[in-house]
């Protein structure tokens, strides 16, 4: 989904990446972003998830609910703004700021589902002549272009597995998921 989703927006090693939620979808736009040697810009509002995102290859951190996400954006980029800001959290303000972060003719990707956000189209979209993206998912014809991206750049994707359960244990995995307790979780057979 965020190979496909980078893809899109034509990430590469010009552009500052700012990715919102570092749940697995957010760890692994870090992956994708830093495969295609961009500037990559963690945002979440959980240290550990910020230190793994650091881990995998996040250039900066910031912890939202410890700081203003624009202040701190400015501050990086040295005022600029960012050329591609995704959102992966769902998360009302976090898509907001995604919109706010951008430099002029920046790319907003939303990948974290939600069902409503209040914007300001005419700061955050006109005026910067923006480009705001939805993206779900990836088309079945890019999975051997996938994968073939992931073995060239050694993208280290098994890190992001922080817990393996059996299938009859998943209900509790979901549960520890749930709770923000894992990264990506692997299920694998009983036996």
């Amino acid at each position: 989904t965020l190979y496909h989703a980078q893809k899109r927006v034509g990430v590469s090693g010009r552009d500052k990446v700012a990715i919102f939620g570092m749940g697995p979808m957010g760890e692994a736009g870090v992956m994708v972003a830093k495969a295609l040697n961009a500037t990559v810009i963690a945002i979440d509002v959980l240290d550990e998830r910020l230190i793994f995102a650091k881990e995998i290859g996040a250039d900066y951190m910031v912890n939202g609910s410890q700081c203003n996400v624009l202040e701190a954006i400015s501050e990086i980029t040295r005022g600029e703004g960012v050329d591609v800001a995704i959102d992966c959290s769902g998360n009302s303000k976090g898509e907001k700021d995604a919109l706010s972060i951008i430099k002029p003719f920046g790319q907003v990707v939303y990948i974290g589902e939600n069902t409503e956000v209040l914007i300001n189209p005419s700061d955050q979209l006109i005026r910067k002549e923006a480009m705001l993206l939805g993206s779900w998912y990836f088309p079945i014809w890019e999975f051997e272009e996938i994968a073939q991206f992931i073995v060239r750049k050694k993208v280290p994707l098994k890190k992001m597995v922080t817990h393996t359960f059996k299938f009859r244990d998943a209900a509790g995995a979901y549960e520890m998921f749930d709770k923000r307790l894992t990264g990506a979780v692997l299920l694998v057979n009983n036996d």
